[in-house]
């Protein structure tokens, strides 16, 4: 008979990792004035030795020789950050010291392998002509020892500039509205739209259509991203009358997180034309802007107000991106990015979605 295990170490995770310190800078500045004192002591003026290329190529070993300069501080540079990591060997590399040394010298995609490829082709002219390398060693060891002492301590001290920190957060899809999207479509959409367990959306969809002997042409959830991350909490409060909810889809139960049969619940609109005639829809706005747009307007918290369309255009490629990649959630959406303030009027939201609507409509007589 299974017994709960109810022993600390058997369920402890460790410590809690502290906030890293100054000590790679430190390091790194340390490493630093020795290498400035031993150059001082040690390496002979440049005026003093005969310099001999041969015919080798100056300039091209020139770039070289300033290349290598730059592999050792990027080198001497990881090792600083190594000397912070081994404090925290337990919290955040479990005990581990290959996963700190993989955590730490982790390869960058361009700027560290073009670095080994100077590095490799520096050591085969250092086999086949050690005469040339002394050549390069001794005319550039100056600048080289320069380099090496101080480029480690500025990576340490320099800030990146927005534009730089824009470009890593684009890179590893760091910017709140990708982080978002995700969360809102591994927590949400995913589960609505393909579930493991229930009814699919359109098996839904087509219960409501029997229940009240109605139609609705369009079996998909239509998803609404307003430019201002606003959505009312009832649509029918959007100002717009020719928006009125007509009840809601039967819902999906799901045992989650340990909530038993948690409702997943989604509202059918009515939308009316100018011609006096309607169409029903499932239709909602995406929850999570409104977490977007209360991190924009707290302080110190977010991303600023005026980045809402950065933001917004962030969410919707992610989430596009993410729906795209799962065929359990092909014909199931339709997303519906616009612009819900014009010339400072709120734009009629019932011809956002009839306009959704027309399109879906005439795409599916395309295809069929």
């Amino acid at each position: 008979m299974y017994s709960a295990v109810s022993k600390e170490d058997d369920f402890y995770v460790g410590s809690v990792p502290e906030r890293r310190k100054a000590r790679a800078a430190i390091a790194s500045c340390v490493t630093a004035l020795s290498l400035f004192f031993l150059h001082c002591l040690f390496v002979p003026n440049t005026d003093q030795i005969e310099v001999i290329y041969g015919d080798f190529n100056e300039k091209g070993g020139s770039v070289m020789m300033m290349m290598m300069a730059v592999t050792f501080a990027n080198i001497l540079y990881r090792l600083s950050l190594l000397f912070e990591e081994i404090f925290h060997l337990d919290s955040r590399h479990k005990k581990s010291f290959r996963i700190m040394i993989q955590f730490v010298f982790s390869v960058n995609e361009y700027t560290d392998k073009i670095l080994m490829f100077n590095f490799v082709l520096f050591f085969l002219l250092l086999i086949f002509n050690q005469d040339v390398c002394s050549s390069l060693w001794v005319k550039h060891r100056n600048s080289c020892f320069g380099i090496v002492i101080v480029l480690p301590v500025i990576f340490h001290f320099r800030q990146k500039n927005n534009v730089e920190l824009d470009q890593i957060r684009e890179y590893n899809k760091l910017f709140y509205g990708c982080t978002l999207a995700r969360w809102y479509y591994y927590g949400y959409l995913r589960i609505i739209l393909r579930p493991d367990v229930g009814l699919t959306l359109q098996e839904r969809i087509k219960l409501y259509e029997d229940h009240h002997r109605v139609t609705v042409p369009v079996k998909k959830l239509i998803l609404l991203l307003p430019e201002s991350c606003f959505i009312h909490n009832n649509l029918e409060q959007h100002g717009d009358d020719n928006v009125q909810c007509a009840q809601e889809l039967p819902p999906l139960e799901r045992d989650m997180a340990g909530t038993h049969k948690r409702n997943y619940k989604n509202t059918v609109y009515q939308i009316i034309t100018d011609k006096n005639t309607s169409v029903r829809c499932c239709v909602e706005g995406v929850t999570t802007l409104l977490s977007l747009r209360d991190m924009c307007e707290a302080s110190n918290c977010g991303p600023s107000p005026v980045k809402y369309t950065e933001e917004l255009i962030n969410f919707y490629h992610e989430l596009s991106q993410l729906l795209q990649a799962d065929p359990g959630c092909a014909n199931s959406y339709e997303l519906i990015i616009y612009r819900d303030i014009v010339d400072g009027q709120p734009v009629a939201l019932s011809s956002v979605i009839r306009r959704k609507i027309d399109e879906c409509l005439v795409r599916e007589r395309r295809s069929a």
